[in-house]
């Protein structure tokens, strides 16, 4: 469909969905889970996935434009790092592979100018939107910390390879390690206190396990 439709030159890739919520095409894709990418036709037939990521790279062609906010604040690289399908904090949602393909390097990454325009957005917080009563919400969350609250470890150890700073505060103020101690996930704890990552008095309320509780306290590192 993208290939068809770039026959005609005035189509602007780098434009809106025209529906309510009027989010840009290349967001509106990425937060589009695998499965709903298809082809009725069984003799081109591919895997959702490989399916979505040719879509995704065709557009990265298109002069789409990286640095945009969606409709509700995030990033290219906060959509990626969240779910994109039921809510799973067990296992690694489909965003993985859009993130390597956004920062990685050679055969891993889609070039040094994509890569480019993504670091610099590496800890970018969250910007918010305007509710129906005309309030700001904001969830200030960095990509990290939306890899952090939905459990994504492969993200997370991704971004922060690639310098992410693991310290920048999310939502309610805290950082991404009090979502980590929520979830009970001893993995992105060590993942994080060996990143450099502080908590706050606040994290240590959410421990629910002696394991988190001694990986915690084997650091003693408050903010």
């Amino acid at each position: 469909m993208i290939g068809t439709l770039a026959y005609n030159p005035a189509h602007n890739f780098a434009g809106r969905v025209a529906n309510a919520y009027r989010d840009y095409i290349f967001h509106a894709v990425l937060r589009t889970p695998a499965r709903d990418f298809y082809q009725n036709d069984t003799a081109y037939q591919q895997p959702g996935d490989v399916r979505k990521m040719d879509v995704v790279c065709d557009l990265l062609t298109r002069g789409v434009d990286l640095s945009l906010r969606d409709r509700i604040g995030d990033t290219i690289l906060h959509t990626v790092c969240g779910d994109l399908g039921p809510p799973d904090l067990d296992n690694e949602t489909e965003g993985y592979p859009f993130l390597k393909l956004f920062l990685g390097r050679g055969d891993d990454g889609h070039g040094e100018g994509i890569r480019g325009a993504c670091m610099s957005l590496i800890n970018a917080q969250n910007s918010g939107w305007i509710n129906e009563e005309g309030q700001q919400q904001i969830f200030w969350h960095t990509p990290l910390g939306v890899a952090i609250l939905y459990n994504n470890l492969a993200c997370a150890r991704l971004l922060l390879e690639n310098g992410a700073d693991p310290n920048i505060p999310g939502e309610w103020g805290e950082p991404p390690i009090y979502f980590a101690v929520r979830n009970d996930s001893l993995a992105t704890v060590n993942l994080l206190l060996d990143a450099g990552a502080k908590g706050t008095a606040q994290t240590y309320s959410q421990i629910r396990s002696s394991q988190v509780e001694a990986a915690l306290a084997s650091r003693d590192r408050v903010g």
